[in-house]
C-alpha cells in the first residue's frame, strides 16, 4: 500500500516535470524566434542607418559645393544660422520650395544682362563704400592736422591782438572815449577772411561802431588810426621813433587829444625816444 502511494507520487511528479519541460521548451522556442526577428530587424535598421548616413554625406558634399566651400571646410556661422531657420520636415521644405518656385516664376522675361548689371552695380557699391570709408578717414586725419596747425598760429595771433586791444582801449579810455580791437571772421574755416576789426565811439550816448570810411568823421578816423599805430608800436621795441605830422586832417580838439596821448607815452620810463615833426600844435 505504501509502495503504491509512493509510486503514484513519482508518476505525478514525472508528469508535472514533463509538462514544465514542454512549457519551457515552447517558451525557449518562442523567445528564440523573437530573438531572431529582433536580430533581423536590427540588421535592417543598421542597413537603413548606413544608407541614410551615406545619403547625408552625399548631401553634405553637394551643400558645400553649392556654397563654394572646400570638402574639409566648415560651414560659416551665417550658413548655419540660415539652415537652422529652415523648416524641420520634408513636407514643410517642399512647401517652402514650391512657394519660392512660384515667386521665381513671376519674374518672366528677366534677361541675364539684368542680373549681370545688378551684380556689377552691387560690386561697384561695395567698392565705392570702401573708398568712401577710406576718404572719410583721410578727411578726419586732415581735419586733425589742420586743427593742430590752426592752434599753433591762431592762439598766438589772438594773444597778440589782445595785447594790441589792451593798449588801444587804454589810449581811448585816457581820452574819455572807447575803442576795441579784435580778430574777426565770419567763418573760422575761411582763413583768408580773417582780419582786424576796429570799433570806436567818441560820444557816451552812442554804441561802439566799426571804423569805416563812411561812419566816422575825418578827424575821428585820423585819431583812431593814429592810436592804433601807437598800440602797434607799443609791442615793437626800437631805440627811437619819428612821428611826422600826426595832426594832419585833425580838428583842434582831436589834435590836442592825440598829442597828449603821444606825450604821455613818450614820457614813460623805458620807452623809445620820440621825435615829433609838425608845423604846429594847438595850445
Amino acid at each position: 500500500m505504501t509502495l503504491n502511494k509512493h509510486r503514484t507520487g513519482l508518476v505525478l511528479q514525472s508528469t508535472t516535470t514533463a509538462f514544465q519541460k514542454n512549457r519551457l521548451e515552447a517558451e525557449h522556442k518562442a523567445a528564440t524566434a523573437q530573438l531572431q526577428a529582433a536580430e533581423q530587424q536590427f540588421m535592417e535598421l543598421e542597413e537603413k542607418k548606413r544608407r541614410l548616413l551615406e545619403n547625408c554625406k552625399n548631401l553634405m558634399r553637394e551643400a558645400k559645393q553649392a556654397c563654394n566651400l572646400a570638402p574639409n571646410q566648415e560651414f560659416p556661422e551665417e550658413y548655419l544660422h540660415a539652415f537652422q531657420t529652415l523648416p524641420k520636415t520634408v513636407d514643410e521644405i517642399d512647401a517652402l520650395l514650391n512657394e519660392k518656385k512660384s515667386r521665381a516664376s513671376c519674374f518672366t522675361g528677366l534677361s541675364a544682362s539684368v542680373v549681370d548689371d545688378y551684380n556689377k552695380g552691387t560690386e561697384e557699391i561695395e567698392q565705392m563704400t570702401l573708398e568712401l570709408q577710406e576718404k572719410k578717414k583721410k578727411l578726419d586725419d586732415f581735419r586733425q592736422n589742420i586743427s593742430q596747425v590752426k592752434e599753433k598760429w591762431l592762439n598766438p595771433l589772438r594773444h597778440l591782438v589782445d595785447q594790441i586791444n589792451d593798449k588801444f582801449s587804454s589810449f581811448f579810455h585816457s581820452m574819455q572815449c572807447a575803442g576795441e580791437v579784435d580778430l574777426h571772421t565770419e567763418n573760422e574755416e575761411e582763413y583768408d577772411k580773417y582780419g582786424i576789426r576796429i570799433r570806436v565811439k567818441f560820444r557816451s550816448s552812442t554804441q561802439l561802431h566799426e571804423l569805416t570810411p563812411h561812419h566816422q568823421s575825418g578827424g575821428e578816423k585820423s585819431v583812431s588810426t593814429m592810436l592804433y599805430l601807437m598800440a602797434l608800436q607799443e609791442l615793437n621795441r626800437c631805440p627811437f621813433r619819428v612821428v611826422d605830422e600826426i595832426n594832419q586832417g585833425m580838428d583842434p580838439v582831436n589834435e590836442r587829444r592825440v598829442f597828449d596821448v603821444v606825450v604821455e607815452t613818450a614820457c614813460k620810463e623805458s620807452t623809445s625816444q620820440y621825435f615829433f615833426i609838425t608845423p604846429k600844435v594847438s595850445s
